[in-house]
């Protein structure tokens, strides 16, 4: 029986989605999506319990793919952390992401971040 928490980390960038594997995979069952629009088709079939997003991504912006997930009955409860190397933290907010890390991503702030949205329960 598979106890681990489901992540979906979002970004069109094959490093970062390996850098995430790398600090999360152990604790955690890591999805990686370089496509929002891929992530969103996975969304409908699969429960995740946090997606990591990154802002910056073809297709669509982290913020509408956001958006689409507030909008989904089956993901619009789930934990959403926004990356970006931008300075819009209040736009992430506003638009339902849970919480925000600036890149370059911090190791152990992404593992900080993630283990307070997970493992409060």
């Amino acid at each position: 029986m598979n106890t681990k928490k489901n992540i979906l980390a979002v970004d069109d960038l094959a490093t970062q989605l390996a850098m995430y594997r790398l600090l999360l995979g152990n604790r955690y069952s890591l999805r990686a999506c370089k496509s929002p629009l891929g992530a969103l088709d996975l969304l409908k079939k699969e429960k995740m319990d946090l997606i990591i997003a990154d802002i910056e991504m073809p297709e669509m912006t982290g913020f509408e793919f956001l958006r689409e997930i507030r909008q989904s009955r089956t993901s619009r409860e789930v934990p959403v952390i926004i990356i970006s190397s931008h300075k819009d933290i209040a736009e992430a907010l506003k638009n339902g992401a849970n919480d925000y890390i600036k890149k370059p991503v911090n190791p152990d702030e992404l593992r900080e971040k993630v283990k307070n949205l997970l493992d409060s329960d």
